[in-house]
């Protein structure tokens, strides 16, 4: 197992805002996908699905954005690329 660093620390540090950031910004402007979960299931199952499909959409989003900013770190010669 690797240890856990100062690199992991300071991560988590800056990606849990931002991942939380994004939760509410897709818990709030509830797009189609998420707004079928609210407003199609009822009670609080509905309510617990529609924070589960945005927590998702948040986790991706992060992640597409955290491979994109790698990718173009990689180009720019910034970070190496893996062999």
């Amino acid at each position: 197992f690797q240890s856990l660093g100062a690199g992991y620390l300071l991560s988590s540090i800056i990606i849990q805002p931002i991942c939380f950031g994004l939760f509410r910004l897709f818990d709030i402007w509830k797009p189609w996908y998420i707004k079928l979960c609210d407003e199609n299931i009822d009670g609080a199952f509905g309510v617990m699905l529609d924070d589960i499909v945005a927590a998702l959409f948040a986790v991706t989003t992060l992640y597409f954005i955290i491979v994109v900013i790698g990718f173009i770190f990689s180009m720019s010669g910034f970070i190496p690329a893996p062999n």
